[in-house]
């Protein structure tokens, strides 16, 4: 089974959000900053629902089951509420997110990341 890099930890105004997988691979918790349930169909990971802000993320994907997005829904209506798209290399790995207005808003900077044979 190939195992690929998964998040260990963030860090925000020097503050940790930790993360944890089961043995599937899957993210199950997120513990620190913000606390987050997932809650996925099969190996898809549908809703990330933040605890502490109470905001929804709601995941989708193709008929390939790839990743092309997600909907950001807060409790309260805000400027972040919306449909977002993830920008990909070729190979499908995900380098930054646009908004529905198609601006570039986050840029994903992956240092050494690799998978192997477990």
């Amino acid at each position: 089974m190939k195992t690929f890099c998964q998040l260990a930890s963030a860090y925000k105004n020097m503050l940790a959000d930790e993360y944890g997988y089961n043995e599937d691979g899957l993210r199950t918790s997120k513990n620190g900053i913000d606390l987050c349930s997932y809650d996925y169909r099969g190996n898809l990971l549908v809703e990330d629902f933040s605890m502490r802000a109470s905001d929804n993320l709601y995941f989708h994907y193709d008929g390939n089951n790839d990743i092309l997005g997600f909907t950001y829904k807060g409790v309260e209506a805000s400027a972040k509420d919306g449909e977002y798209y993830y920008v990909k290399k070729l190979q499908g790995d995900i380098i930054g997110i646009l908004n529905e207005s198609c601006i570039f808003g986050i840029n994903y900077r992956i240092g050494r990341c690799w998978f192997c044979e477990r």
